[in-house]
């Protein structure tokens, strides 16, 4: 088996809700997401897969919802209140809880194995230079992403993302300017 992985970074602010230390105030990090992608085989150039089209999509998810924005808990009624009050606010909001590193992950996870259909093995968040939090799925999940690696490598993975758009999640709630879901390819 060969494991891969990008990297990308971005800024991002938050809270944690409910939380009594130095996290319960408003404030950024300059996070830094590695995304493991999983094969069993390499194609005829050596590659285990095209890093760059593993890598596009992600950024692009990332940029679009949660680069230079807020992510916030859906029962963070205060702080989203507030940001709606500011036309140019970018504010993703996590349905499963805080905007933990751990959460991250696991939001990064599904996106990457679900929207973008990517073979992913786990997904670490660093929202310090010396620690991060890791997703990896177990039971069920990890056979999905083993389902996921074996239809990236019959498909090729940049047919994931081969028409140039990001399959988007309407589950989320945003605030700001609306970003319509593109059709899922």
């Amino acid at each position: 088996m060969y494991i891969s992985q990008v990297q990308i970074e971005f800024d991002a602010g938050h809270r944690i809700l409910g939380y009594s230390g130095k996290c319960r105030s408003p404030h950024g990090h300059r996070y830094r997401a590695e995304v493991s992608v999983i094969t069993e085989d390499l194609d005829p150039v050596g590659f285990s897969l095209d890093l760059a089209a593993v890598k596009a999509p992600l950024k692009a998810w990332i940029d679009e919802h949660w680069d230079h924005g807020f992510l916030l808990n859906a029962s963070d009624t205060v702080l989203l209140t507030a940001l709606a009050s500011v036309p140019e606010a970018k504010v993703f909001v996590l349905k499963r809880g805080n905007p933990s590193a751990e959460l991250m992950a696991h939001e990064l996870f599904d996106v990457a194995t679900g929207a973008l259909g990517l073979p992913v093995a786990r997904v670490r968040v660093w929202d310090t230079p010396n620690q991060y939090s890791e997703y990896v799925p177990t039971g069920s999940r990890c056979a999905k992403g083993r389902a996921t690696m074996e239809r990236a490598q019959y498909e090729g993975v940049g047919a994931a993302s081969s028409s140039g758009r990001v399959p988007q999640d309407s589950s989320h709630v945003a605030v700001g300017p609306r970003v319509e879901p593109s059709p899922r390819t």
